[in-house]
């Protein structure tokens, strides 16, 4: 069973969760403006994408639906990787 990308996944998830424990403090010392409001909009939906791969890491993987599994999991870690 290939399951490298997996692994993948999970240090794309670490990473998504470095990302936003650094730019959470960074919104929170920007001026509030409409800027501001677009960095905070874009945060809570990388947050948000970040929280549903890191659900589907944690998954029970059925072996039967490992090319499906697959191919979910790889399209999460793709809008990962163009952030």
């Amino acid at each position: 069973m290939d399951v490298v990308f997996l692994k993948k996944a999970v240090t794309v998830l670490c990473q998504s969760r470095r990302t936003l424990m650094n730019t959470s403090v960074f919104a929170f010392f920007l001026d509030d403006n409409s800027q501001k409001e677009v960095f905070v909009d874009n945060q809570s939906d990388f947050h948000s994408a970040t929280g549903k791969l890191s659900e589907l890491i944690g998954k029970d993987l059925d072996p039967t639906d490992i090319g499906d599994f697959r191919l979910v999991v790889m399209e999460k870690m793709r809008y990962h990787k163009h952030v």
